[in-house]
């Protein structure tokens, strides 16, 4: 952000005696007598005009680009209207992202205001996904919520709660948080309708979901990151040497906000899939990246506008796992489609 004062060039003009001068109004040497000294040129009194209306200037001028304007025409004429009134400027001027402004204007109605506290941001500052733009120092006392990545304030949150686990979540999102098996076990019935909607068919009747918190997250995943909100455990049953029942249990972390346990249990669901249908000894980056391209195809269905800082993590997720898995298999199955998609699944370990 560029703030400043446009400097106005103010001279009350000196009245000097001619020593073979020149007026760089009208090309002839000044006589003696009194004449004007601007900068480096001369001019007769009468030569030194308004370049907007052709009057002599007396008093103050001012420049610019090398022409020289009375106060009347300079700000009336000359300058262009405050961009936020369109009334004529006056002597205290903010320019801003090109545009000129009164300097109540600027700071009244255009100038950055920090979100958690409404005062001036003059400096350096934070952005959130949303827009919402906050002093730094804030950042230093506060939280951002682990979901929305909202800082969490009165004025922008209406405040917000630590977890035992020690996740900070806004009151935002902690409004449609799940924090019930039953609400639990009812989207994973919705989502796995919509799955079948997408061809991704998975037959069992039942699988049940618990909510946990994040120690018991990360004891389940064991050596892996611990980054997971979802873990799906199967459970086979081997009767002469063949499989002769499945069964799986999905945990999800607790109190997470409804569509990012939607777009959790998505990818948890086709992970069941995937233990069904395809290889157990499938590379990790098609597993997880089908899994987070199925999370894609759910969150489709929804308007939920906080959908799209999940959907935004997905695109921008680095981890080779993850990320490049995804890009990978949602490009693939974009150009050449879904049921070819779920076709390579069961009969292919790598990535297209």
């Amino acid at each position: 952000m560029k703030r400043f004062v446009k400097l106005i060039v103010i001279i009350i003009p000196l009245l000097l005696s001619a020593q073979d001068k020149t007026c760089a109004g009208c090309g002839e040497p000044v006589a003696e007598g009194q004449y004007l000294k601007i900068g480096t040129k001369f001019f007769h009194p009468e030569h030194f005009t308004c370049n907007h209306c052709g009057q002599p200037i007396k008093g103050k001028y001012f420049e610019l680009k090398g022409r020289f304007y009375d106060e009347t025409c300079y700000f009336n004429h000359v300058l262009p209207p405050c961009a936020w009134c369109n009334k004529p400027l006056d002597d205290r001027v903010i320019s801003f992202e090109g545009k000129l402004y009164h300097q109540d204007c600027y700071r009244k109605h255009v100038a950055l205001r920090c979100a958690a506290c409404d005062g001036l941001i003059e400096s350096t500052y934070f952005e959130d996904f949303w827009g919402n733009k906050y002093h730094q120092e804030h950042l230093k006392n506060g939280y951002k919520c682990v979901y929305c990545s909202r800082l969490i304030s009165e004025k922008v949150t209406g405040g917000g709660v630590e977890y035992g686990d020690g996740r900070h979540v806004c009151n935002l999102c902690r409004k449609g948080a799940i924090d019930t098996e039953q609400q639990a076990a009812f989207l994973l019935d919705r989502v796995k309708e919509l799955l079948w909607e997408e061809n991704i068919r998975i037959s069992l009747e039942t699988i049940p979901v618990y909510l946990v918190d994040r120690p018991k997250m990360q004891e389940l995943l064991g050596q892996r990151s611990g980054r997971e909100t979802g873990f799906t455990r199967n459970r086979t049953t081997f009767r002469n040497g063949f499989v002769s029942n499945r069964e799986f249990d999905i945990f999800i972390l607790n109190g997470m906000p409804e569509i990012h346990f939607i777009s959790t249990v998505a990818h948890e669901l086709m992970h069941v899939w995937l233990h069904l249908n395809a290889s157990d000894k499938m590379d990790r980056r098609l597993i997880e990246g089908s899994c987070n391209y199925a999370s894609e195809l759910i969150l489709k269905h929804f308007a939920d506008p906080e959908k799209e800082i999940i959907l935004h993590g997905l695109r921008s997720e680095e981890d080779p796992v993850y990320g490049t898995g995804y890009r990978v298999v949602r490009a693939w199955a974009g150009k050449h489609g879904r049921k070819v998609w779920l076709d390579y699944l069961k009969e292919h370990l790598s990535l297209p």
